[in-house]
């Protein structure tokens, strides 16, 4: 069991706050950590108490999967050990070499983790004074604790690093794939020149520390706890399997990890020389003390590197060049659920974008809203324009590694064959799409029938599913070209004209599409009733200033009417649920959805998901255990 997953689980189920302080577990968060998640415990315990969690559902269903791990029988989340009244971290911290993943816990009762996991036969623990290491594995995974904190750690190896042929002689790691040209992986090696010379001699050190841990009783304060000895996994010569070339060079990268890993796990107990996360500016301002939990990343651009560092031609590629810090929080309101997302641009990424965000909304595609009848929207606006003149530069920038002499020109290229105004005019760039109901509709498909032999005859069925009436809107200002792709389809007989609009006819298609051109907007729907309407100016618009509002003032925005939508599910509807009736319950249940992004400020993009509560709850997060338990419920 990967006991990482299963904290990180713990941690997002039963904690989420969120405040530093002199004594806070961020002291022992590296400053060099590329990524840090944090998450309070005290807020929880405010809006859901322990006993309240204890009984519930998800908690129950915690509980559960913690006694199968540690071999107990947990009714409490108390009896854990854990302070559940404190901050949680994880961070990422990585190099060219080894990229570590932790969890920092903060403990209330050591002696009740000790019985913990001392109930479980197979764990091996080790006891050097007040610090207690649990192996497991190959030892790429490291559990260490001392009376106050707990700490997981797990160790993923660059293998692009350990490729280089310089590292693999050092290490006396063969690598099966080596073709004699090391140059393709070469890498800067962050690893000191110390630590690698310490590092052949603390090779054979590994395989003696696993070993000592499988001789140590399960736990210093269980007496009677029997001895148990066991083949020590890291040996390959010891093994009865027949390991290939491969598996040798693993277990010897990762009897390297375990050295590492030690080490690093350990010196998060020793805070007299490292420098913390606390020194990071970029993280301080990153916090929010009213948010419940937060996630930072130093750079998106070398927080990717660091995860294809194993593969020399993904860390060529240069998706997030330009991409600088990104902060995300998650606020738990009484009234809402809130999640914000703030990414930072260096200046020239910056300027494309504000470029590309130069537009407005067409507030013509308001007159044709009624939000009593709609479930949702999705509205958007962009410079199209400057769309086609800024994409085929990052396209350049990003894969000009693999055609660097012809990046420019092709660029250039695409230009030319692209007249960026000519479509600009045609496609403005902006948006409405409106959700309008969902029905329940006979579609006919092919399949095939076997008989005994096996012999294949292709017949045709018929099935119902569920499809969404829409209605979609988008702005033009040179509609000729469109006119003509009318014409010609008409021509054709693939559309048929009536007095306002066109109707598509293909044999099978499963629901009806209708088009139509009216000052300045091409409109696409699925109710003839809807396109007469609007040709006439008969159509019967309702919409409030508070969706007006976030129409008009965002380059993007997605909202769901979730009580509606339960609402229009057909009673066979929803195969992926187990009945429409759950998924009606479940839907009914929650909140109005809204995800909208935030014009650029300061080279910031930033946006915002968020979910009302209503009135049934004390808070929200008592609302989120009540979905869960609908979720989950037999």
């Amino acid at each position: 069991m990967n006991r990482i997953i299963l904290s990180v689980f713990l941690l997002f189920s039963t904690t989420l706050t969120l405040s530093v302080k002199a004594q806070d577990l961020a002291s022992r968060v590296p400053a060099d950590a590329q990524a840090v998640v944090t998450i309070k415990g005290k807020n929880l315990t405010q809006l859901l108490s322990i006993k309240e969690f204890n009984s519930s559902a998800v908690g129950k269903k915690i509980l559960e999967a913690l006694s199968k791990e540690f071999d107990g029988d947990i009714k409490d989340a108390q009896n854990l050990g854990i302070n559940l009244e404190s901050n949680f971290y994880y961070y990422n911290q990585a190099n060219d070499s080894v990229s570590y993943n932790c969890v920092l816990i903060p403990l209330k009762n050591a002696k009740q983790l000790d019985i913990l996991l001392s109930n479980n036969k197979e764990h091996k623990i080790a006891t050097t004074g007040n610090l207690r290491t649990l192996y497991e594995g190959d030892s790429t995974e490291v559990t260490i604790w001392d009376d106050n904190v707990l700490l997981l750690a797990k160790a993923d190896a660059s293998y692009g690093y350990f490729d280089r042929e310089e590292v693999a002689a050092r290490f006396g790691i063969e690598n099966p794939n080596d073709t004699g040209d090391s140059t393709a992986t070469a890498a800067i090696d962050t690893v000191s020149a110390e630590t690698q010379a310490e590092t052949l001699e603390q090779i054979e050190q590994a395989e003696e520390i696993v070993t000592q841990a499988e001789e140590v009783p399960a736990a210093e304060n269980v007496q009677d706890a029997e001895e148990e000895t066991s083949e020590d996994t890291l040996d390959a010569d010891s093994t009865s399997i027949d390991l290939d070339a491969y598996s040798q060079r693993t277990i010897k990268i990762n009897k390297v990890l375990a050295v590492w890993l030690v080490e690093m796990a350990k010196s998060a107990f020793n805070q007299t020389t490292k420098a913390s996360i606390l020194e990071n500016k970029s993280y301080l301002k990153s916090l929010d003390n009213d948010a419940e939990a937060s996630l930072w990343i130093s750079n998106m651009g070398n927080m990717f590197s660091s995860f294809t560092g194993s593969s020399s031609y993904l860390k060529s590629f240069k998706f997030f060049e330009g991409y600088r810090g990104i902060s995300s929080k998650l606020y738990l309101e009484n009234d809402q659920i809130r999640l914000t997302t703030a990414l930072e641009l260096d200046e020239p990424l910056a300027s494309t974008y504000k470029k590309i965000a130069d537009s407005k909304i067409n507030r013509k595609f308001l007159k044709y809203i009624n939000e009593d009848k709609n479930l949702g929207y999705l509205s958007f606006s962009f410079n199209s324009k400057a769309y086609l003149e800024e994409y085929p530069k990052q396209i350049a920038k990003m894969y000009g590694f693999l055609f660097e002499d012809e990046a420019a020109m092709i660029t250039d290229l695409v230009s030319l064959i692209l007249d960026e105004k000519a479509l600009s005019n045609v496609f403005k760039g902006n948006g409405l799409l409106l959700l309008t109901g969902l029905n329940e509709k006979q579609v006919t498909y092919k399949t095939y029938d076997y008989d005994e032999d096996f012999n294949s005859t292709e017949v045709e069925k018929t099935k119902k599913e569920t499809l969404p009436d829409f209605l979609f809107m988008t702005s033009t200002k040179d509609d000729k070209l469109l006119q003509k792709l009318f014409s010609y389809g008409e021509k054709k007989k693939v559309l048929v004209k009536n007095s306002f609009y066109y109707q598509l006819k293909v044999p099978k298609n499963p629901m009806d599409l209708f088009f139509m051109i009216k000052d300045g907007i091409i409109f696409i729907g699925t109710s003839d009733k809807e396109m007469e309407d609007i040709a006439r100016n008969t159509f019967n618009a309702k919409l409030s200033k508070e969706h007006r509002r976030i129409i008009v003032k965002n380059n993007f925005a997605t909202y769901f009417n979730t009580k509606k939508i339960a609402g229009k599910i057909p009673e066979k509807g929803l195969e992926d649920f187990a009945s429409a009736e759950k998924a009606t319950s479940v839907l009914g249940g929650m909140g109005n959805i809204l995800l909208k992004s935030n014009k650029i400020k300061d080279n910031i993009v930033s946006g915002e998901i968020s979910m009302n509560v209503g009135s049934t709850h004390p808070n929200s997060l008592q609302y989120l255990f009540s979905l869960l338990e609908k979720a989950i419920k037999e």
